[in-house]
């Protein structure tokens, strides 16, 4: 007697693929936007269950989502802890920072270039007006550095380039939550936000090659800042 054969799976329909990955991209960008905003410091987990409740969505679609941001580099896993936010060594937050130094220059001279043949930069003027309220009203650290983060998302808007775009927003994600996590004082952020306004200034009136040199100044300086808090370093790496 001839053994049947079971029918083959059907395909997964479009649509549902579409959702699945919609839901996938979803969760990965909370858990990216809650680490930049600090609600997750190094070291900190990342509860699964917290996860599905919250967005609504399947166990395995959470457990898709941080198996890929580990293999991103944002998060470990771990086989009783489940997932945490990864540590930097001191290596690598130096090589991050010097990327950063380079991308963001490129940044500030792409938007004032764009700026010099027309392009409406308001953005980045309402940025710097909410850096300037922010420091004006003395909100605590993470509010400024919510307002820095908008800042600089504006300047990339503005640049308009995708390719380096999408560069540029791996390395704030990690550039974020060190930032987050050191114990930056307030007395520093007057100074930055001086570095924001001229940087603003010269992008506003189509300065390429100041805005550049402004911007790569202003996250050198922000380094030496950061890596004299190295809170977030693991010694250990």
């Amino acid at each position: 007697m001839s053994k049947q054969l079971s029918p083959p799976t059907p395909p997964e329909p479009a649509h549902a693929r579409l959702a699945r990955s919609s839901a996938l991209e979803h969760v990965m960008t909370v858990v990216r936007e809650d680490v930049r905003r600090g609600r997750y410091a190094p070291g900190a987990r990342v509860v699964e269950a917290e996860l599905q409740r919250n967005l609504g969505v399947s166990r395995g679609t959470v457990r898709e989502a941080l198996a890929r941001l580990a293999a991103e580099g944002l998060l470990e896993l771990h086989r009783f802890r489940g997932a945490t936010v990864r540590s930097l060594s001191a290596q690598e937050v130096a090589d991050l920072l010097d990327m950063r130094e380079v991308l963001e220059g490129l940044v500030a001279r792409k938007a004032a270039l764009r700026v010099a043949r027309g392009i409406d930069a308001q953005a980045v003027a309402h940025a710097q007006d909410a850096l300037d309220a922010a420091l004006a009203a003395g909100r605590p650290a993470q509010a400024y550095l919510q307002a820095n983060a908008r800042y600089h998302e504006a300047l990339l808007a503005v640049a308009g380039s995708p390719g380096l775009s999408a560069q540029v927003d791996h390395l704030s994600t990690a550039f974020f939550r060190i930032a987050m996590a050191a114990d930056l004082r307030r007395e520093s952020f007057p100074s930055s936000n001086s570095d924001h306004r001229a940087i603003t200034a010269a992008v506003l009136s189509g300065d390429a090659a100041s805005a550049e040199l402004l911007m790569r100044a202003h996250i050198r300086h922000t380094a030496f800042l950061l890596q004299a808090a190295a809170p977030y370093v693991d010694e250990k790496s």
